[in-house]
């Protein structure tokens, strides 16, 4: 899209720009932002350019007031990085003469921003910053002899060149272009493009490199006029698009996919007196295919690579545009697949910015649609963002003058709002809208003597760095780092998800697995108004290491009672069933496989023949669902089972454990105090089996700071369920905690809800939340 229309890119949304911005302003989602002022002293700078590089940065052009002093009129340029504010106004040309017209600026694929400017009225000079950031000594670009050489359209190519379209009035009005290559330092030569008369041209580049410049000019009648510049080539001949049977009222030029183009135009025949008669707008296709012959459907012109018109809106009650002659009135951009957004403003009878828009291979809408009711003329400047959400900005001048803008996503309507506070009198003056690669965009006017520029925030924050741990081991903290920077607002949330149903906020987070597998992890970044990105990967996660418990014979005797009910050598009392009988207090417990293996041992007395190789000595593999005697110690190190417990009489609750070796009991009091039924019930989880010999003394295990891991269990409960370890006991009411016996005391780690914590070593208690952590040192 060419440079003139680069003047809509994302305004900061820094600390200083969100002082000015109303509440308003930062509703969620993609928005425009309020203004932030550029440049001052410029009470003779018209319609600053601007641009945006796919990496976020946007930079604005514009000429300065005349020095009465100095002679002198400067040319200004502002960047702003990706993330930060608008850098102070450089002077690109100090010491030049008296600079006339514009300045233009454009953003090149490699980071580079070119500006060009006319200088003392017969030359046009040329500047460009690197991606380091310095901006060049100021250069002759070309030289034209003549008077009122003036920059007009400057647009940058896929490839990384930069064209320039110009003119000046040299035996009439005549157009040209200069051609800067990849990396050059130099322009090429001059080319001319066809001769004739008529209004400044429209220039557009495709994506392979070729151009195509539209123009009226006198025939018969008048006509739309074009020339075709293959990549590489030079200008071809005049092509004739079509008559024009009324006065032009704006042109717009667009490139399409596949090397094609498309103009569109607007004609009325305004009278002296009266309203205004009707005006239609008008579109024509150029293809990359043959040429089409001649005949009706053409108007009877020569053979052609434009297509017929097509009828974009009929206006019944207006002239769209700003008067004869003048092109501005009416823009045309295209998206990356083809989509094309016509819009125009309407100053006669109701003033309004209307739009339509045409789907890639299809049709114009049957009826234009309403963008922004407004008053006086309005020539809006128009762009597609990178997810196809057209953006767009205009001036009102009506009593009270205004910057406005507004933006339609693919799918639903436009809206618009206000840019700043409406002011009386002055100069207002807007030169484009520019989108970067990303679905932001920037625009900047002139108020008075003043640049100010606004940006459209419509992209989430980009994400980099994104580190995932390469792998880890279930139990042990794994640690996650990601940093995001959006283009125009704050990072307001970076949110993680594991994989696992648990998640957690921050730059650097760490989390804990509690079985091994393959967990798809998910960053979410959100800006300041409510735009969204992500960030994706995998995490292995080995399971933990199966700890050999430690288990001692049982003593002599029946301690299980004499009866056998079923003669198979074990006492009633350490009998197990098939798990379908309900739990009694203080007796019996439901214990099912959730997954993996999990063996079990009965209390002192029970023995169960090895259903498994694999079981540890004195333990027999759980199979499916059964009723276990409390007493029974569980070996789920490498599996998951669920304990279903009473909790009184007449309720039961349950709870998945994993990753760890402890006994079943049951207590009458409840640990959570007040308020409790007279016959609380509390499910207590003691860890069981390993060694501590490889501490040490306990007082040689704390200097030595050692942090090995002995045993631990992970439980995941909505019941009421304490787990004691060797130095603290921890009781829940419904939450997913951790209890690690370790070399230097017993950790308790808090994934989900709240557990309080009683250190058995100082008697305190401690509640712990969500991500919280308690070690309770051995002495």
């Amino acid at each position: 899209m060419d440079v003139r229309r680069g003047l809509l890119r994302i305004l900061v949304l820094a600390a200083a720009a969100l002082a000015l911005a109303p509440a308003a302003a930062l509703a969620a989602g993609p928005t425009w932002l309020q203004p932030e002022t550029i440049g001052s002293d410029t009470s003779s700078g018209y319609a600053p350019d601007v641009a945006a590089d796919s990496d976020g940065n946007s930079a604005a052009a514009w000429i300065g007031g005349f020095n009465d002093s100095t002679g002198i009129t400067p040319v200004y340029a502002s960047v702003r990085p990706r993330g930060g504010p608008w850098g102070s106004a450089e002077d690109l040309d100090p010491g030049a003469g008296s600079n006339t017209g514009r300045a233009l600026i454009t953003a090149l694929p490699s980071g580079e921003f070119v500006a060009v400017w006319t200088g003392s009225n017969t030359d046009l000079r040329w500047a460009h910053r690197t991606a380091a950031g310095a901006w060049s000594a100021p250069a002759l670009l070309t030289a034209s002899g003549t008077c009122c050489a003036e920059a007009r359209r400057l647009v940058a190519g896929a490839d990384g060149s930069a064209t320039l379209l110009w003119s000046d009035n040299e035996g009439g009005y005549v157009r040209h272009t200069n051609t800067k290559s990849p990396g050059s330092e130099t322009w090429d030569a001059t080319e001319d493009l066809p001769s004739g008369n008529g209004n400044v041209p429209e220039l557009a580049v495709a994506a392979d490199g070729s151009a195509v410049a539209a123009w009226s000019g006198a025939c018969s009648t008048s006509c739309i006029f074009a020339s075709f510049k293959p990549a590489g080539g030079g200008w071809g001949s005049t092509e004739t698009v079509a008559p024009v049977t009324g006065t032009l009222t704006g042109m717009g030029l667009a490139p399409r996919p596949g090397g094609e183009f498309t103009v569109v135009w607007s004609e009325g025949t305004p009278s002296e007196t009266g309203p205004a008669p009707p005006g239609t707008i008008f579109s024509s296709d150029r293809s990359a295919g043959p040429a089409t012959p001649a005949g009706p459907a053409t108007r009877g012109l020569s053979p052609t690579k434009w297509a017929p018109p097509q009828t974009v809106a009929e206006l019944p009650d207006d002239v769209p545009g700003c008067g004869p002659g003048t092109p501005d009135c009416l823009d045309l951009a295209a998206a990356g697949d083809g989509t094309l957004a016509a819009l125009w403003g309407q100053s006669q009878g109701t003033p309004e910015v209307n739009s339509n828009t045409r789907p890639a291979g299809g049709a114009w809408r049957a009826a234009p649609e309403p963008v922004s009711d407004g008053q006086g003329p309005l020539a809006p400047y128009a762009a597609f963002t990178a997810d196809g959400t057209v953006v767009a900005a205009w001036i009102e001048n009506g009593r009270n003058r205004v910057a406005r803008a507004a933006h339609r996503p693919p799918s639903g309507g436009w809206t618009s709002q206000d840019l700043g506070t409406p002011v009386p009198g002055g100069e207002m003056s807007l030169g484009d809208v520019a989108a970067d690669g990303e679905g932001n965009a920037v625009t900047a006017w002139q108020d008075g003597t003043t640049v100010r520029a606004a940006g459209f925030d419509g992209a989430g924050p980009r994400i980099d760095p994104f580190s995932l741990p390469a792998g880890g081991r279930a139990g042990d903290a794994l640690a996650f780092a990601a940093g995001a920077k959006d283009t125009w607002s704050s990072v307001s949330a970076l949110d993680w998800g594991f994989g696992d149903g648990a998640s957690a906020s921050g730059d650097s987070v760490s989390h804990v697995y509690g079985a091994g597998g393959d967990y798809a992890v998910k960053l979410t970044a959100t800006d300041a108004v409510g735009n969204a990105s992500s960030r994706s990967g995998t995490v292995s996660v080995a399971a933990a290491p199966t700890p050999t418990p430690t288990v001692p014979p049982p003593p002599p005797g029946k301690p299980c009672g004499p009866a056998d009910a079923d003669s198979d050598g074990i006492g009633n009392a350490c009998d197990v069933s098939n798990g379908a009988t309900r739990p009694i207090p203080f007796k019996t417990a439901t214990a099912r496989v959730i997954s993996g293996e999990v063996f079990l041992k009965l209390p002192a007395g029970g023995q169960l023949a090895r259903s498994s190789a694999a079981a540890p000595p004195g333990f027999t593999k759980l199979e499916g669902a059964v009723t276990i005697p409390l007493g029974t110690t569980l070996d789920t190190s490498k599996g998951r089972v669920e304990l279903r417990t009473a909790a009184s009489l007449k309720r039961t609750e349950t709870g998945q454990f994993f990753d760890g070796v402890f006994t079943v009991e049951q207590r009458r009091k409840s640990p959570w105090g007040r308020g409790v039924r007279p016959l609380g019930i509390n499910t207590e989880l003691r860890l069981t089996g390993a060694s501590f010999s490889g501490c040490g003394s306990r007082s040689a295990s704390v200097s030595a700071g050692s942090k090995r891991t002995v045993r631990r269990l992970w439980g995941d409960a909505k019941g009421r369920y304490r787990t004691t370890g060797r130095h603290a006991a921890a009781t829940v009411r419904g939450t997913r905690w951790l209890v690690e016996d370790r070399c230097d005391g017993t950790l308790v780690r808090v994934a989900r809800g709240e557990v309080k914590v009683r250190d058995l070593v100082r008697n305190t208690v401690v509640f712990l939340l969500a991500g919280q952590s308690y070690l309770a040192r051995a002495r």
